[in-house]
């Protein structure tokens, strides 16, 4: 999972969502990561204000690699 401080950096660089939103739409985490990017244009970028949506995130992440290995 990205942490906080690439998800800001990829965001503040200009960096388009092309590469991560297929991923994320196959892992089934499409949803969970538009509503953080709702919080996060809500709150200018507040990642504090936005812990709800971070975890749920993390959790919809791992559950969806769940005992897939990592090289």
């Amino acid at each position: 999972l990205m942490s906080e401080k690439n998800l800001h950096e990829r965001h503040t660089t200009g960096e388009e969502d092309e590469e991560i939103d297929p991923l994320l739409n196959q892992q089934g985490c499409g949803k969970v990561y538009a509503k953080l990017e709702n919080c996060l244009a809500e709150t200018d970028r507040d990642f504090a204000k936005c812990q709800p949506e971070i975890k749920a995130l993390q959790a919809c992440y791992l559950a969806a690699n769940k005992g897939k290995t990592t090289s």
